[in-house]
């Protein structure tokens, strides 16, 4: 399996999202809850992959869930998640991985993010403590940019577009790496 490596910020939000599974604490999830941990940070699952998901093998001993059901459910650990995660983004293009991030953060659904949708999921979930200025500036760079037929249908200054956050999120990542 060809890995990529996770940021810090990617693997945090990995190991956020599993812990809202892992009720017990325990490092294990159920194999559907992996998968729907994925569907909701946007990303877009395979047939091959879900196949790779289930083909992971439990490194615990099996599990009765109750004397009617002796099948335990099917578990993935977090070291497995975490391999299978950074398998799934290291085949992400970078506009795969704005939009996958734009949905997560159009809780929504409307179309367009706001400062309040960029708090919500920077600062609280992720934890990344970013100013509301540069939040501010940042969507009011992409407003700015508005094209008639958005600001006519009244898209406002202070929402962003999933196609202005790819362009946002693509110079952030040249300016980085610059």
């Amino acid at each position: 399996m060809n890995l990529r490596p996770l940021t810090f910020r990617e693997e945090r939000e990995m190991r956020h999202s599993f812990e809202l599974y892992d009720l017990k604490g325990q490092g294990y999830i159920v194999k559907e809850d992996a998968l729907k941990i994925m569907q909701v940070l946007g990303y877009k699952m395979t047939k091959d992959e879900v196949a790779l998901l289930n083909s992971f093998k439990s490194d615990r001993g099996p599990i009765v869930v109750s004397s009617s059901d002796p099948l335990p459910p099917q578990e993935i650990s977090y070291d497995q998640f975490k391999e299978f995660y950074s398998y799934k983004l290291g085949k992400m293009s970078d506009k795969d991985k704005y939009k996958a991030s734009f949905k997560l953060m159009d809780v929504d659904s409307k179309g367009f993010i706001t400062v309040q949708n960029l708090k919500r999921v920077l600062n609280h979930e992720l934890q990344l403590n970013i100013s509301d200025q540069l939040l501010d500036d940042m969507l009011r760079e992409c407003g700015s940019q508005i094209p008639k037929h958005y600001k006519d249908a009244g898209l406002r200054v202070d929402q962003v577009t999933e196609q202005q956050f790819g362009k946002m999120m693509k110079k952030y990542q040249k300016m980085i790496r610059d």
